[in-house]
């Protein structure tokens, strides 16, 4: 039989999935602001609850892997010369088959919100909110590379969110401070691998645009704009 702890953590992650993927669904029609609602009242169900989980595993979890993950590419982070990672994290319950999972779940969470406040910077041409998605993107890289991973899969998974987020605080660098020489030098400490591309969440193409963001920089002035 189910235990009271175990029905409320199932409880809450299904609300957190259920807010994460509204917010997706808000970034996809380009409402930053609601999105950020929803992402924002997601994370701070995890993190009110992540301690109990830590004995905790779903039994109707799937097989042992990394959480398959559904992305969507957010519409108005399009930069004329720079790639930016604008691929959402949609997730369902099932992914959550293990402490891990579940603590991987900040990391798509932060990331998430990142984007959204990404994308209401592109919008709004506005320095601090710019500023809020770097200090996101860095939180969740540093979330994504803390973490314990069950899998190598899991790990290439956090290694891919830590180097997307990365990138996409080189492109708000670039644009944000026309700091072309700090741009290079984040991207040149990401260190990107051919096996990130094994997870579901990069594909090789986009793997080979964020490398690309380096020679980018080196060929084109530097434009800079408040966040895009």
């Amino acid at each position: 039989m189910m235990s009271a702890q175990s029905s409320t953590i199932i409880e809450t992650l299904k609300e957190v999935t259920r807010l994460n993927n509204e917010g997706v669904r808000f970034l996809a029609i380009c409402h930053p602001s609601e999105a950020h609602k929803r992402f924002k009242a997601a994370l701070a169900m995890v993190n009110t609850h992540l301690g109990a989980s830590e004995d905790f595993v779903l039994d109707a979890a799937p097989g042992v892997g990394a959480p398959q993950l559904a992305t969507l590419a957010v519409p108005g982070m399009e930069d004329d010369t720079f790639y930016i990672h604008n691929q959402a994290l949609a997730f369902n319950l099932e992914m959550f088959g293990s402490p891990e999972d579940f603590q991987m779940a900040s990391s798509f969470l932060v990331f998430n919100l990142a984007l959204s406040c990404h994308l209401g910077a592109m919008k709004t041409s506005s320095e601090p909110t710019a500023r809020t998605a770097c200090r996101l993107y860095e939180m969740c890289a540093n979330l994504a590379l803390s973490e314990e991973a069950s899998t190598a899969e899991l790990d290439c998974l956090a290694s891919s969110l830590a180097v997307a987020s990365m990138n996409n605080v080189a492109q708000l660098t670039y644009r944000l401070a026309g700091n072309a020489p700090k741009a290079v030098e984040i991207l040149n400490s990401l260190n990107p691998s051919p096996e990130l591309t094994q997870t579901s969440y990069m594909s090789p193409e986009q793997l080979d645009e964020i490398i690309l963001n380096i020679c980018t920089i080196m060929a084109t002035p530097v434009v800079a704009a408040s966040a895009a």
